[in-house]
């Protein structure tokens, strides 16, 4: 008894000893093996992240017994070969899966990914696609990636992709305007897709791969550094489709009356005020919430970002809404990542990017 409270004590003081030297003493032995104080306190503390070790009497003893016990088990497995029965193989699998999950969504991950997502941002890139879309609710995709290959082999032997794309691509939308999505940058779409379109060079045809919304085809028609975002007011004067040429008319007319007020030097926000037709930024005086690339219609997206000091506004421009007059109130680019770190990391945990990257890792 004296004995083990005389090796308690020492480990008691191993904040003032070095354990990892060469002379480690053995703490006790089993069979043909045994257990030294280094091994000893590297298990006792390694779980306890940020708490402090206990090295209590009581504690020690504690678990001086229960780790004792644990290493004659494990011996006595070893000697039975119990690691070769399918039921332990099958609670060890379990075992490894719990850890691969937490250790797959470790901080470090996380950052590696937000680091990739930053050097994306640098660059916006313009692509078009040509979809075939794969049934939800169904693991046979074979068909869609057939019609997918066949239209990419097409497009190799000489075939235009923009006249395809409007013919056959599934994406409604981009096939009016042959697939051409415009300009995007990281963390606008899936990872897959965004994945090959940065990867694609500027001109050349990627081979058909899948997203969870079928077989893409992805051409990338340009790239550019990035613009950043932008914050700006407008003045909108709507086009009422049903009106016709004449209501087109009428709007033009409108709009050009603000804008000789605008010169003439009434206030941006009394015009706002008294003719903007989009009731939503209105109410804050025409200014709408800061956007980036991608998240305008091209019209009105390219107008804000050539406007070049803040207070300067454009000449009307027609979009599919309407007429509007842009005012450039704040202009920033990219920033730096320390800045928008947090945020990076936040929206790549709601992405499906991470799910991907733990797969790529296993």
């Amino acid at each position: 008894m004296k004995k083990i409270s005389l090796i308690l004590f020492a480990l008691a003081t191993v904040c003032v000893v070095n354990a990892q030297k060469k002379n480690d003493p053995v703490l006790f032995t089993y069979g043909n093996a045994s257990v030294t104080k280094g091994e000893f306190l590297r298990m006792y503390t390694k779980n306890l992240s940020n708490q402090k070790p206990d090295y209590s009497e009581k504690a020690l003893k504690e678990y001086l017994t229960l780790y004792s016990r644990f290493k004659m088990k494990v011996a006595e497995a070893n000697q039975l070969k119990m690691d070769t029965l399918q039921t332990v193989k099958n609670e060890l699998g379990g075992y490894k899966n719990q850890l691969s999950k937490s250790y797959l969504t470790d901080k470090e991950v996380l950052k590696t990914l937000s680091k990739e997502a930053y050097a994306r941002m640098q660059k916006d890139i313009r692509v078009a696609h040509i979809l075939i879309s794969t049934p939800r609710a169904s693991d046979d995709t074979m068909a869609a990636y057939k019609k997918a290959d066949s239209l990419y082999r097409a497009i190799m032997a000489g075939a235009s992709f923009e006249t395809l794309a409007a013919q056959y691509s599934e994406d409604k939308e981009s096939a009016l305007r042959n697939g051409d999505i415009g300009y995007i940058t990281a963390l606008q779409v899936v990872y897959p897709f965004e994945t090959v379109a940065y990867e694609t060079p500027v001109g050349k045809i990627a081979k058909p791969f899948k997203t969870l919304y079928g077989y893409h085809i992805v051409k990338k028609i340009a790239e550019r550094p990035a613009r950043g975002d932008i914050k700006v007011s407008q003045i909108m004067i709507a086009v009422r489709k049903s009106e016709g040429e004449q209501g087109l008319k009428n709007a033009k007319e409108k709009i050009d009356e603000v804008y000789k007020k605008l010169k003439k030097g009434e206030k941006f926000e009394s015009l706002v005020a008294t003719y903007s037709e989009d009731q939503f930024s209105k109410n804050t005086q025409g200014e709408l919430a800061s956007f980036g690339v991608g998240q305008m219609v091209p019209e009105f997206e390219d107008a804000a970002f050539a406007l070049k000091k803040p207070g300067d506004y454009s000449e009307p421009i027609l979009t599919s809404f309407g007429y509007h007059i842009i005012r450039l109130n704040e202009k920033r680019g990219v920033q730096p990542f320390d800045s928008i770190s947090n945020e990076l990391a936040k929206r790549i945990e709601k992405d499906g990017r991470m799910e991907m990257a733990k797969k790529n890792l296993l």
